[in-house]
């Protein structure tokens, strides 16, 4: 049986890892701002965002329970509001539905993330062997003799 140090050893090795920052959706909904009232909202203000969307606008917000992928949730208290939405920013409508505990419509949205670079390859220094080299015995002029 493991000691209960080597136990938590193992715990505190884990490193959390850190997610992907979102892609900067303003560019995309600033023309929409007008048109359709599209709204971003941080997290800290979601009962506003629900009170903007029930109004008729969209707001859009980070959405806080994707854990695996990350994504904004789109709502709107006008179907006809996230249809046209869906058609300008290119998302299938079939991905709108109706909420059971307010009263909109949402969807989640996961923008196209911008292209990364590509992680750098650590070049593995190659290290240089020591060749020898034979040195061959010349015979002696005595010896020849």
């Amino acid at each position: 049986m493991k000691s209960r140090s080597s136990l938590l050893k193992g715990i505190n090795n884990k490193v959390a890892r850190r997610k992907k920052k979102l892609p900067d959706i303003t560019n995309i909904i600033k023309p929409l701002e007008t048109e359709l009232g599209a709204k971003i909202f941080p997290l800290t203000q979601i009962p506003q965002a629900v009170s903007w969307a029930e109004q008729g606008n969209i707001a859009i917000h980070e959405n806080y329970l994707s854990r695996r992928r990350q994504s904004y949730h789109v709502i709107s208290g006008r179907k006809e509001n996230l249809l046209r939405f869906c058609d300008k920013i290119g998302i299938p409508r079939e991905d709108i539905k109706a909420s059971e505990f307010f009263r909109f419509w949402h969807l989640t949205w996961m923008p196209p993330l911008p292209p990364e670079d590509p992680p750098k390859r650590r070049r593995r220094r190659i290290k240089k062997k020591k060749i020898r080299v034979p040195v061959k015995s010349t015979p002696s002029p005595s010896s020849q003799g």
